[in-house]
């Protein structure tokens, strides 16, 4: 943990075509906390969830270039512990009069397991459970119980200002989900 959080100092800041995007430091530190609680885990590769820094820098760009938009949507695939979804709405919560985040996975929110994470010397617990300190962040995020293919073969698609598609990782599905968002996106919308 120590290493992470030497990696993700106070100063975070994302570049997004020559743009800067600060982050402050009660966001880098909500994103710091949230990654140890959901990101932190035994594994071999190098811990990295910076792609809660990227979804928040994002969300600040759709607002500075788009400052008319009150209400935005955003959809992911892959929901494993619920960083992103999480993330999305925190900075949503402070950018936006409204927001809705829907959120993808095969494993559903209830069911109590291990996860890998900081938490499990607690026991077993469902996702709402491990994400419990986040949940004033929780109602306005969908937790959907299923595969993307199957989500997309029930349900038209809407229009997404901000997709992230970290569920199936074969070209295949990728492609899938990508043009299934993009049929309803505009210009400035992101996947």
């Amino acid at each position: 943990w120590d290493a992470c959080q030497q990696f993700y100092r106070q100063d975070a800041q994302c570049t997004l075509n020559d743009e800067i995007f600060k982050l402050n430091t009660g966001e880098v530190e909500f994103i710091n906390q949230l990654g140890l609680v959901t990101q932190v885990t035994i594994k071999n590769s190098k811990i990295d969830y910076s792609h809660g820094f990227l979804l928040v820098c994002l969300l600040k760009r759709l607002k500075k270039h788009n400052p008319k938009i009150q209400n935005i949507r955003f959809f992911e695939t892959g929901t494993a512990r619920g960083f992103s979804a999480v993330a999305v709405s925190y900075i949503a919560n402070e950018l936006f009069e409204d927001y809705q985040v829907t959120t993808l996975d095969v494993l559903d929110h209830y069911t109590k397991r291990y996860w890998n994470s900081i938490g499990d010397s607690e026991g077993r617990r469902s996702r709402q459970e491990l994400l419990d300190d986040y949940r004033n962040l929780l109602p306005k995020i969908n937790f959907f119980t299923t595969r993307a293919t199957s989500f997309m073969k029930k349900n038209e698609p809407q229009r997404f200002h901000l997709a992230f598609l970290d569920g199936q990782h074969t070209y295949r599905d990728v492609r899938r989900e990508f043009n299934w968002v993009a049929k309803n996106q505009k210009v400035g919308d992101i996947i």
